[in-house]
């Protein structure tokens, strides 16, 4: 009678952190995790390499959770010392700008007395020129029977006119020239679903005719 074989198990079993390393937190985290573990195993004592080793990670595992303590102090300390920072910082230019504002109102406008107190003469900067607005569009009103445009701005600016219209080809239908301090104008008492026309250019009294150019004129419907 043939014998039968006796299966061989073979185990290949690999041991791995299952807990997350990325950062030195995690490191010492995942070591106070698996190094009471193995400490408490009882096939330990039979283990001299894992003793060896496990010595050797628990001290590296003792200097790390020191330095991220340190890490984590000097950071503490690191944005205390940027608020403290900050606040000398606005303190700083409160000051400079009191003693500034002293040595202009102590010149009286004298350039001599300004330059020997060490100080530069602020010169005045002319802004440029305005140009033709930019941007215009309808906007969609929330009120009924309004028509509303828009156009960018930027800082600094002289103030706008606007002119609309119900018929561009026709100048009789062409409104007065109106006055807008900002980018918007809304036009109101008009007939729901028809269409106004606007154009716009920008104000500056160093151009001839004291503003820009107009716009090509840009159709709105009126809000229904």
């Amino acid at each position: 009678m043939p014998s039968t074989p006796i299966s061989k198990k073979t185990d290949h079993a690999t041991a791995h952190l299952i807990e997350p390393t990325d950062t030195p937190v995690e490191m010492v985290a995942a070591g106070n995790i698996h190094i009471p573990a193995i400490k408490a195993s009882a096939a330990l004592p039979g283990a001299t390499e894992v003793v060896a080793t496990l010595a050797l990670w628990e001290t590296e595992n003792k200097n790390l959770a020191a330095a991220n303590q340190k890490v984590t102090k000097a950071e503490t300390d690191l944005a205390q010392a940027r608020t403290d920072q900050a606040t000398t910082a606005r303190r700083w230019k409160g000051r400079a700008s009191g003693c500034i504002v002293a040595v202009t109102a102590f010149a009286d406008g004298s350039k001599d007395i300004v330059t020997g107190f060490g100080m530069g003469v602020a010169a005045r900067v002319e802004s440029p020129l305005e140009t033709m607005p930019v941007g215009l569009h309808g906007v969609r009103g929330k009120t009924v029977a309004t028509a509303t445009a828009q156009w960018k701005t930027h800082v600094g600016n002289h103030g706008y006119m606007v002119q609309h219209a119900s018929n561009t080809a026709d100048p009789t239908t062409y409104s007065p020239p109106m006055h807008a301090s900002a980018g918007k104008f809304v036009l109101t008492g008009q007939t729901p679903g028809a269409t106004v026309y606007f154009r716009v250019a920008a104000c500056d009294a160093r151009l001839p005719g004291h503003q820009t150019d107009y716009t090509a004129w840009v159709a709105v419907t009126v809000s229904a």
